[in-house]
């Protein structure tokens, strides 16, 4: 079975996770991209690499995978994508307006 794997190597010292590291996606163990600089440049290389080797994402991360592809770099048209999906991001859109809304509001007041 073919993997694909991210994997995130940092600095001991660093103690978020997210900085300081040194990224890098794995196509059945072999480095495909690496010295990746932050987690949106990772995921779009992982997601990328599944779409380039014509690879089906594993089912455990299905969703996640699908979500990221479609809401986050919108490449497929969320008219094509799962329910779930369509779901998730209209909860998104929804929380994200009442914040809006709300620091609109504290601007006026």
């Amino acid at each position: 079975m073919f993997s694909v794997q991210l994997i995130c190597l940092r600095n001991a010292s660093e103690t978020n996770p997210l900085k300081g590291s040194n990224i890098s996606v794995r196509a059945d163990g072999k480095e495909v991209v690496s010295q990746i600089v932050d987690l949106q440049q990772a995921l779009c290389c992982l997601v990328a690499v599944y779409f380039m080797l014509d690879i089906a994402f594993p089912s455990v991360l299905k969703r996640t995978l699908t979500f990221v592809q479609n809401c986050i770099f919108e490449l497929e048209a969320m008219d094509k994508a799962p329910v779930t999906v369509v779901r998730m991001q209209n909860e998104l859109l929804k929380k994200i307006s009442v914040k809006v809304y709300n620091l609109t509001q504290d601007v006026i007041n």
